[in-house]
C-alpha cells in the first residue's frame, strides 16, 4: 500500500524543507523501499513510499531522516522539537507509533533511548549517502516534484 509518510510545515523555509523531505527520500532508497515520489509545498512536502515494503525499524530511520537532514543541512532547530511539528501526519507522531511497534509501552528514559538509537542510526545513514541527499533537495529546490524514477536517477548521478 502506498501511503504518504510525511506531512507538515516547517517555519525554516524551502530550502529547509527540501533538505527534510530529500532525507526521508534518500533513507526510503537506501533500504531499497519502492519511492513514488517526493514533492515540495510551500514550506513543507511529503514523500511517498511503500511502508508495507518496511520492517518498523525501517519505517522508524525513514522518518527520523528528514529532521536529521534539515538539521544537518541548516542547524538551529532541535531535533525532537522539529519531529513535534506538522500536520496530521507529523514525523513525531509516525516515529511515535514505530517506537510502539518496536518496543511496546516503554517507561520515558527507556523511549528516549530508543528515539536516540534511532536518531543515530538515521545519522549516520544520511552521513554515508550526504552527496544524494544533496543532490535530492537540489532537484527538488528546481523541479519542485520528482517521481520515484527521477529520484533514482538523481540518486545514482550523485
Amino acid at each position: 500500500m502506498y501511503e504518504t509518510i510525511i506531512v507538515g510545515r516547517r517555519p525554516t523555509g524551502r530550502t529547509a524543507a527540501a533538505y527534510h523531505e530529500a532525507g526521508h527520500a534518500v533513507a526510503a532508497l537506501a533500504y531499497r523501499l519502492p519511492v513514488v515520489e517526493a514533492r515540495l509545498q510551500g514550506d513543507g512536502g511529503e514523500v511517498r513510499f511503500d511502508q508495507a515494503a518496511a520492517t518498523q525499524r525501517q519505517l522508524a530511520v525513514v522518518t527520523a531522516a528528514g529532521p536529521v537532514a534539515e538539521l544537518r543541512r541548516c542547524g538551529g532547530i532541535d531535533l525532537h522539537g522539529a519531529w513535534g511539528r506538522g500536520g496530521r501526519g507529523s514525523d513525531r507522531r509516525l516515529l511515535d507509533a514505530a517506537a510502539d511497534r518496536l518496543a511496546g509501552r516503554l517507561d520515558a528514559a527507556a523511549r528516549q533511548h530508543l528515539l536516540d538509537g534511532i536518531a543515530s542510526a538515521a545519522h549516520r545513514l544520511l552521513g554515508d549517502h550526504w552527496p544524494a541527499v544533496t543532490a535530492v533537495a537540489r532537484a527538488l529546490l528546481r523541479r519542485g516534484r520528482l517521481s520515484g524514477a527521477a529520484l533514482r536517477r538523481v540518486v545514482r548521478g550523485a
